[in-house]
């Protein structure tokens, strides 16, 4: 619970005058003078002194009580039920991007920014010893937007030939033969005397 009761603040005027023989300042003892803005309730001296009670609570009166919405997916396009609804309500929101030094992502930013800086120290090396190159230190990251450019080059291509020989084709000649069952024994009889007659020439030597 909080308490709330009225409360006067009396602040002193900007530029006061004090009197030069005793020091002291003549507008303190004037008689204080009270403003009233327009539309100001008058309160009793028994209201004044009242205590009133004043309850936070973590409803937020803004939201509606009656948990239903409509829903306007293409599938669904009806009311729905929401079970529970949130009651935060943010009066001032500033994402910040610093972290303590000693803090564990401030240790990897540190190793991360060193490591950096060494691989760039070891790269500009680099490009004045060929040694380290042939050794596998890339200089890769000193090449961006800024100081870099490629240029490429392509060899003529020469057209395509086809190019194919063919001789004259021989002379042919068709033939054609029958053969019957007495013409082959009398094939096969003729060889036969054919080999015995080579036989006995070949003994005879």
């Amino acid at each position: 619970h909080f308490f709330a009761s009225s409360f006067s603040f009396s602040f002193p005027p900007l530029c006061a005058s004090v009197c030069l023989h005793c020091g002291c300042n003549p507008t303190m003892n004037e008689e204080k003078e009270y403003v009233t803005l327009p539309g100001t309730v008058e309160l009793t001296e028994e209201e004044k002194s009242q205590a009133v009670d004043r309850i936070l609570k973590a409803t937020n009166p803004n939201i509606r009580s009656i948990f239903v919405t409509f829903s306007h997916k293409k599938d669904e396009c009806c009311y729905k039920f929401v079970p529970t609804m949130d009651q935060t309500a943010f009066h001032f929101v500033d994402d910040g991007n610093a972290i303590g030094k000693e803090s564990e992502e401030a240790k990897r930013q540190t190793e991360e920014r060193d490591r950096r800086q060494r691989e760039l120290a070891l790269a500009i090396e680099a490009e004045h010893n060929l040694e380290l190159v042939e050794q596998g230190v890339s200089t890769k990251m000193l090449k961006n937007q800024f100081n870099f450019s490629d240029r490429s080059s392509q060899t003529f291509n020469h057209a395509l030939r086809d190019r194919g020989v063919m001789t004259e084709p021989p002379p042919i000649i068709t033939f054609s033969s029958t053969a019957t069952q007495w013409e082959i024994y009398d094939a096969y009889a003729e060889d036969q005397r054919t080999q015995h007659a080579a036989a006995a020439k070949a003994a005879a030597k």
